[in-house]
């Protein structure tokens, strides 16, 4: 960063002419500060990483719905820990995109070591898919009605559908290494 603002005092310096001079010492600033601005993900840093796909289940039973989430366990240099996402679909597959800002992302997950987890939300308790969502649609038909909706009306929130340490990347049970130039094929049995 230091180097970069040096660099740009340096090029005002040596600029020829003292007309120019004024002109050249803001255009290099300007430079500059978008250099410290973007930190270097401006201009097309990517953290090393490989594509990665695979399948979850749940005793035995591909689990759709589920959001698989892989943690570099090393901090990736200029970007700390990389984080990739996926969703199962109906089979349990999912395949996994790592964010690198807010336009860009890459397939795949980290290089490296990575910790694990599976979630997935379910219907509260009693509740089935199909009659919970009747009743969220009935309750969004109500809030359309009225305008507003009683405190305690609706099906209530969804829960947890897997052990907790499943969720936790602190305590999954669940890892991967994920090689470069690799196949990088997982399969994550859940509880």
């Amino acid at each position: 960063m230091s180097g970069g603002v040096s660099a740009a005092h340096s090029l005002v310096r040596a600029w020829p002419g003292p007309r120019s001079r004024g002109l050249a010492a803001r255009g290099v600033l300007c430079v500059a500060a978008a250099v410290v601005v973007c930190g270097g993900g401006c201009l097309g840093k990517v953290p090393p990483t490989a594509a990665v796909t695979g399948v979850v289940t749940r005793g035995g039973t591909p689990l759709a719905g589920a959001t698989v989430v892989f943690s570099s366990v090393e901090p990736v240099a200029g970007f700390g820990t990389v984080i990739a996402t996926g969703r199962t679909g109906d089979d349990g597959r999912f395949t996994l995109v790592t964010r690198i800002d807010a336009r860009r992302s890459a397939p795949g997950a980290a290089v490296g070591d990575n910790r694990v987890t599976v979630s997935v939300s379910v219907p509260p308790k009693g509740l089935t898919e199909a009659a919970y969502q009747a009743q969220l649609d009935a309750h969004q038909a109500k809030i359309g009605q009225l305008g507003y909706a009683a405190a305690g009306d609706g099906p209530g929130p969804r829960v947890p559908g897997l052990k907790p340490e499943f969720s936790d990347a602190a305590r999954t049970p669940l890892a991967a290494k994920v090689v470069s130039g690799g196949a990088n094929e997982f399969t994550f049995a859940v509880e």
